[in-house]
């Protein structure tokens, strides 16, 4: 058995997202948490996790692991950066307040703690987000990872180091195989026009510029990659989402 409960409270999360807005969504898993997501800022988007717990930690330790879940599932989904979660408060209650307890509620509500923050601008309308928060916390622990990775990958600014990353992900989620890879990408995008290497085999130009960058090629040069992976990173981005969903 779990520890006895004795708490209750909600712990407040931030994460700068520049030109998200979109209206108040609570996000209810079961009868021992829930989650309230809202862009009370342009910049930001900030999350409220109100959980039962059997201790301060216990509360700070569940309530970051879910705030990080819902904000990477968010990420995949708008296929957007979404910086790293910061908590900004907390205000726990005990449940059982022993005689002379003078100090029943445990709140702060001004943390200052430093993370990396890069995000990307965009908009969601209300009618857009009810489908986007459908089902949004995912059980499954391999598509977690992946939706970790891929929120990491969009905090990236380089845009040669995205691109691998994202197409690592997309390796993790074929199999660890090239074929498979490319296979993955024309179905999603069947009009995906094949390069063939020295070999004449045919490749995607993702799996084609992933091999320029992991072996290098003749004619090589790092000014023409990078431009080459700025030019296939929107799309590409889209679809290793997908992939992921």
């Amino acid at each position: 058995m779990g520890p006895a409960l004795s708490g209750r409270g909600t712990v407040t999360y931030a994460a700068k997202a520049p030109g998200l807005t979109f209206e108040r969504v609570d996000l209810v898993r079961d009868e021992r948490y829930q989650v309230c997501l809202s862009s009370p800022k342009p910049e930001e988007v900030a999350l409220n996790v109100g959980t039962d717990c059997a201790s301060q930690q216990e509360a700070f330790e569940f309530s970051a692991r879910l705030a990080e879940q819902v904000l990477d599932d968010l990420a995949v989904r708008l296929k957007r950066s979404i910086g790293r979660e910061r908590m900004t408060g907390y205000c726990l209650r005990k449940l059982t307040v022993e005689p002379g307890d003078t100090a029943p509620y445990v709140t702060q509500s001004s943390l200052v703690v430093s993370y990396a923050i890069l995000a990307l601008p965009t908009t969601m309308d209300s009618l857009a987000t009810k489908s986007l928060f459908d089902d949004l916390l995912d059980t499954d622990m391999k598509r977690r990872v992946w939706r970790h990775l891929f929120r990491d990958a969009l905090n990236i600014e380089e845009p040669i180091a995205r691109f691998m990353l994202l197409y690592g992900i997309l390796l993790l989620v074929c199999g660890d195989d090239q074929k498979k890879v490319d296979d993955c990408i024309w179905r999603l995008r069947p009009s995906t026009v094949p390069s063939e290497d020295r070999n004449r085999r045919k490749k995607t130009t993702y799996c084609e510029l992933r091999n320029e960058l992991g072996h290098g090629r003749p004619g090589w040069s790092i000014e023409r990659l990078l431009q080459k992976a700025e030019t296939l990173l929107p799309e590409f981005t889209a679809i290793v989402a997908e992939a992921i969903e």
